[in-house]
């Protein structure tokens, strides 16, 4: 119809029923726009890569995607922190819902406090569950702290057994995944805690005479965990037995980095800042054999699924990092990429 009767200023303004009907849009159906849903979702050939990041101003961990098809990498999404990050484990086990199975980041922070996040979830403002004090927690101690001095309390300080967890840095995590509910934790506070995700609470502590920053454990005797500590000594653990500690082996310098050979599962790796990569068996007191792999701090090591089994340490160098791909059953070095 057209706009004849509706004023002078409208005088031959037309108007039709549908877009086909109107013989001035060339483009009847235009495409539909972008769904932002779509750019969400993350497909069976990518996978996911996850950086702790630390500046001036805050913390956090970014969601980063990696395309096998393209070689493509890309943030998804970040997870903004209360503090920096030191220690991060990922686990499928669901602490809301034992029985099911999701994607989620454990974080050890320099704050005691181990958060919980879940990675399916974007622009999550919360962790699903903190273990041991909370950044609010710990605020709210500090402030009564504060007024008792102005008071002239005294103040006790914190204790490195405290059994609401950790009272320091959190330096390594593991989680067992074939006792899905328990994740270990070890900390600048010279404890070792095994906490019970269903609770959750921590079930056992393992003090140790110094700092402990990594641990690790056995890949199929799922009671065996290894610590490293600053002590410059790897302690194995039965952690359901009366006496927990069942061997000692004394290193170059702090303990870096733990892992277990999964191809010769009574093998443990352990990194020292003493540039040297140790293989000890569990059942012995000395070591398997030794290799100088850097002339500088190993501080990240990995497995290979090849079966001559490779095993590539993680150096930083003028800050940079190297990685070299060692052959253990020489013990020789074949190169470095």
């Amino acid at each position: 119809m057209t706009g004849a009767g509706m004023g002078n200023g409208l005088a031959g303004l037309a108007y039709f029923a549908s877009n086909d009907s109107d013989p001035y849009i060339t483009l009847k159906n235009p495409p539909p726009e972008d769904n932002e849903e779509d750019d969400f979702k993350i497909l069976s050939t990518e996978n996911l890569l996850i950086v702790g990041r630390a500046d001036d101003e805050f913390s956090s961990v970014e969601v980063h995607v990696f395309s096998d098809d393209d070689f493509h990498c890309y943030c998804h999404h970040e997870i903004l922190l209360t503090s920096f990050p030191l220690a991060m484990e990922w686990m499928d086990f669901d602490p809301g819902e034992p029985d099911k199975k999701g994607s989620y980041l454990v974080v050890g922070m320099m704050t005691p406090g181990i958060e919980v996040w879940d990675l399916d979830l974007v622009d999550g403002l919360e962790p699903i569950l903190t273990l041991g004090p909370s950044t609010l927690d710990l605020a709210m101690k500090s402030s009564r702290k504060s007024k008792k001095k102005k008071k002239g309390g005294g103040d006790s300080g914190a204790s490195g057994d405290s059994g609401e967890g950790h009272s320091d840095a959190v330096l390594g995590l593991a989680w067992n995944s074939i006792v899905r509910t328990a994740l270990a934790s070890c900390s600048a506070d010279k404890t070792v805690r095994i906490w019970d995700m269903c609770g959750p609470k921590c079930v056992l502590t393992l003090p140790h005479p110094d700092k402990v920053q990594c641990l690790q454990w056995h890949p199929y005797d799922p009671q065996l965990l290894a610590t490293g500590a600053y002590d410059g000594r790897v302690r194995l653990f039965n952690c359901v037995a009366s006496q927990n500690k069942t061997r000692e082996w004394k290193l170059d310098g702090e303990v870096e980095r733990l892992l277990w050979n999964h191809l010769k599962p009574d093998h443990l790796l352990a990194s020292t800042d003493g540039h040297t990569v140790h293989c000890l068996d569990r059942n012995a007191d000395s070591a398997v054999f030794q290799i100088h792999a850097h002339t500088d701090a190993i501080c990240g090591n990995e497995n290979s699924s090849d079966t001559d089994y490779h095993y590539f340490p993680l150096m930083l160098y003028n800050s940079v990092y190297i990685l070299l791909q060692i052959c253990l059953s020489a013990a020789i070095c074949l190169g470095c990429s």
